[in-house]
């Protein structure tokens, strides 16, 4: 079985992305978020795109955790904006198509 610990794991959708007109510039303007992010709040997996409008990271600390989502949405420009869940319970890595990916087990934290 392999080692697991607590983790908070941040869940992201950007608001009314069918709605922003230059897809490829906001990407872009988002990935340049998360890269701010990544390295002003330390994480073993830092926020990334995933899925569509989805984005996804993992933290060893719920403040953490929330001050990476804070700082999200001060540095995305207007009217951009992200909603966020936080996952908590502990983690583990699987194989999941040849990469690897972080699974938590636990409750779930609702964030507006």
């Amino acid at each position: 079985m392999p080692k697991t610990e607590q983790t908070f794991t941040v869940i992201a959708d950007i608001v009314n992305s069918r709605g922003i007109k230059n897809r490829i510039e906001a990407q872009g303007q988002i990935d340049g978020v998360l890269d701010q992010v990544s390295h002003l709040v330390p994480s073993p997996e830092p926020i990334l795109p995933t899925v569509g409008d989805e984005l996804q990271g993992a933290f060893t600390s719920v403040s953490t955790a929330l001050r990476a989502t804070l700082l999200i949405r001060v540095l995305l420009p207007f009217p951009m904006d992200c909603r966020f869940g936080i996952g908590y319970g502990n983690a583990w890595a699987r194989a999941c198509s040849s990469a690897y990916k972080t699974v938590t087990a636990g409750g779930l934290l609702a964030l507006p």
